[in-house]
């Protein structure tokens, strides 16, 4: 590396850490550099536009801020992966620690949850939360750069800007929530790396563990169809994962008709719903994020460099997850346009080397993805880390609360509603859509077994509160009188 690349260096270091304080502060200072170092950057591009170094020199690079960022401000989840880790002291049992609901008998997540209890108790639910999260970072990476090797033609400078696009999308905001159906979506499209039959056989048997971690599972079973393989054996491999889900299940479950009687509750806990939840908001809104449309563009011109039948293929898979019209598919839905997209790659990179400003860019790109994909992240100081004394049952307004107050009291609390919220009895339910339009009354509480309530949003004071201790923006508060 050149003595005069230094200065632009220590610049970025300094960008990358106030970034930590505001990602937009990272970001004017990125583009601020541009006309404060214009002979470095200039030089730089001159040096690599030409060069087959550029693209791992600019991945590279964004690896680095991403890892400094994850160091400086540890990410940490705000929903489901905080009630998976500490679900070993509750018996692995979501009843006990969402009480007053319809959830099943039986764990939806078994294996999974089994995995993240036992590193928590052998290190800490702290290690167990951040090696899921560096997991699903690291597997979505990994299977990344192979499909961009595949049908990029390398680490080249288009490469880098599709790439780039792609985990400063949304996408980068449901790897940090380290749940089941990520691991599903990346393990589906690593169908596409599988050459040999020893690789084929190993993502076959990956398909048995995330089917016995995973009680929706059977979607993602029709991966099998990407395999480099006749269509026969595709079949096999597809309807051998179904049968093993389904005695898996039947057994795990205590019986076949329990298994499919808790599917079967996923329509009536959606119409039990007094409010709507993230999870299935319309997917539009993702599509309507700027780097998740440059992507669709891009893949509107580079999926007819495909080979038909597996252009075919990849226009049914986007198909199948488009139509439910969920937020919780748009891991596979920015994946399929990406692999869509990286075909033009070539071309975007023949455009950086006769563009000097295209090349600046293209070294840019990762910083920016690396800090916009933390702008995404929760962190622990934003949640509710409250001490409460065992067998306390906490009324939450199905925030951050909900899943926080499990993981900093494993095993010691209750918290109402449950994960689902369609699945709480009405009561609780009532009372908390209430509690987060900040409209809670002590009537809605006669009745409800509660001993305490956390809140962020409660627009007075009620007398049959009484508040506790105060959080940063959260309020613990007891029930009952003094």
């Amino acid at each position: 590396m050149t003595t005069s690349l230094r200065p632009l260096l220590i610049y970025w270091t300094v960008a990358a850490g106030l970034s930590l304080i505001s990602p937009a502060i990272g970001l004017i200072l990125l583009l601020v550099s541009i006309p404060l170092f214009p002979k470095l950057y200039t030089e730089t591009a001159h040096q690599l536009k030409n060069s087959p170094s550029i693209g791992p020199y600019s991945l590279i690079t964004g690896v680095f801020v991403f890892i400094f960022f994850w160091l400086m401000d540890v990410p940490m989840p705000s929903d489901d992966l905080l009630r998976h880790v500490p679900s070993f002291a509750y018996g692995y049992d979501h009843r006990a620690i969402f009480p007053y609901s319809s959830l099943p008998t039986f764990n939806l997540y078994p294996l999974f949850e089994h995995i993240l209890g036992t590193i928590a108790q052998y290190w800490s639910v702290t290690v167990s939360i951040q090696l899921t999260m560096f997991s699903a970072w690291f597997a979505a990476m990994l299977v990344a750069t192979g499909l961009a090797r595949k049908y990029g033609g390398g680490f080249n400078a288009g490469t880098v800007v599709i790439l780039s696009l792609v985990f400063s999308s949304p996408l980068a905001g449901r790897l940090f929530l380290g749940r089941p159906e990520v691991f599903c979506a990346i393990w589906g499209f690593s169908a596409l790396l599988c050459k040999r039959p020893r690789t084929i056989v190993l993502w076959s048997l990956g398909g048995l563990g995330l089917s016995a971690s995973y009680w929706l599972f059977p979607l993602y079973a029709v991966f099998a169809a990407l395999l480099k393989i006749q269509w026969r054996s595709r079949f096999l491999i597809t309807v051998g994962l179904g049968l093993f889900h389904l005695i898996f299940w039947s057994w795990n479950a205590g019986g076949f008709e329990a298994y499919i009687h808790a599917v079967g509750q996923l329509s009536t806990w959606t119409a039990a719903r007094l409010a709507p939840i993230g999870e299935t908001s319309s997917i539009w809104k993702i599509f309507l994020q700027p780097q998740v449309l440059l992507l669709a563009l891009m893949a509107g011109v580079g999926f007819t460099y495909i080979e038909r039948t597996e252009r075919t293929i990849l226009l049914a898979l986007f198909a199948l997850f488009t139509v439910p019209n969920m937020v919780r598919y748009s891991t596979v839905l920015v994946y399929l346009l990406a692999i869509m997209a990286l075909p033009i790659a070539p071309r975007l990179s023949a455009f950086a080397k006769k563009h000097i400003q295209a090349t600046i860019l293209v070294l840019l790109l990762p910083l920016l993805a690396a800090s916009m994909a933390f702008s995404t992240v929760g962190h622990k100081r934003f949640l509710p880390q409250f001490k409460l004394p065992t067998g306390s049952v906490v009324l939450t307004a199905f925030d951050e609360a909900t899943f926080a107050l499990p993981f900093f009291n494993p095993g010691t609390v209750q918290v109402v509603p449950a994960m689902e919220l369609g699945a709480s009895d009405l009561p609780y339910q009532t009372a908390a859509v209430a509690l987060s339009n900040g409209k809670l009354e002590c009537s809605q509480l006669t009745n409800l077994k509660l001993t305490h309530v956390v809140e962020h949003s409660q627009e007075k004071v009620l007398p049959c509160l009484r508040l506790v201790a105060i959080q940063g923006k959260w309020r613990l508060w007891a029930v009952g009188h003094d």
